[in-house]
């Protein structure tokens, strides 16, 4: 006798996707309010290097990406890592010639 498992139905699947998407939602917007070395009040966030893995890999796997001229944010981003890009090739060119110069 083998037991075959029935696929959930759609609608179940679909739910199931929208209550994990919830939940990652509210633990990276979840935050809590500490008291600084100075005693004022300040709002730290909850959410973990972990938890932001599992969200950036939930959008990646549901193919969700963003348009980097429609957020200032994003593009703050993008030029922050073409600057460290730019850097990193110009150190990568620096030590290269500085190699052939010394053969």
């Amino acid at each position: 006798m083998t037991d075959k498992t029935k696929p959930a139905a759609e609608s179940i699947l679909n739910e199931l996707h929208t209550i994990i998407a919830m939940t990652l939602k509210d633990q990276l917007q979840a935050t809590m309010v500490v008291e600084d070395e100075h005693g004022d009040n300040k709002v730290v966030s909850l959410a973990t290097p972990a938890l932001i893995a599992q969200a950036i890999k939930f959008l990646k796997d549901n193919d969700i990406t963003a348009v980097p001229e429609a957020d200032e944010n994003i593009e703050a981003l993008k030029d922050i890592l073409k600057k460290k890009q730019k850097r990193g090739s110009n150190v990568l060119s620096m030590s290269g010639a500085k190699a052939a110069s010394e053969e």
